[in-house]
């Protein structure tokens, strides 16, 4: 007797929960992204306003340029970022008047 082929049938199970668990998985890794950029972008700020008190410009620098990569449209912290290097270029320029005189 030959044997009656069935046709394949789609299992549902699969063909649903492969496309959820994939979008929960992708939703999750940027929710954790943008958390984790929220918290960078708050250290380097506490950072850059630490060395900013304490007087150490070079380090203030650094840490308010990475910190406005993070957050462009926080305009006090790109202003106090604009100013600290207005005032680095100022005194290189003076500086090196000094010395070619």
């Amino acid at each position: 007797m030959a044997e009656i082929k069935r046709p394949k049938r789609l299992n549902l199970k699969v063909a649903i929960g492969v496309p959820v668990t994939a979008a929960a998985v992708l939703i999750g890794v940027v929710v954790a992204h943008a958390v984790q950029m929220s918290h960078t972008a708050n250290v380097m700020l506490q950072k850059a306003e630490g060395a900013y008190e304490r007087g150490e410009k070079e380090d203030a620098i650094r840490f308010y340029t990475h910190y406005v990569n993070y957050q462009p449209k926080d305009y006090p912290a790109f202003s106090r970022l604009a100013l600290l290097i207005a005032d680095k270029t100022r005194r290189a320029g003076t500086n090196s008047l000094r010395i070619g005189s």
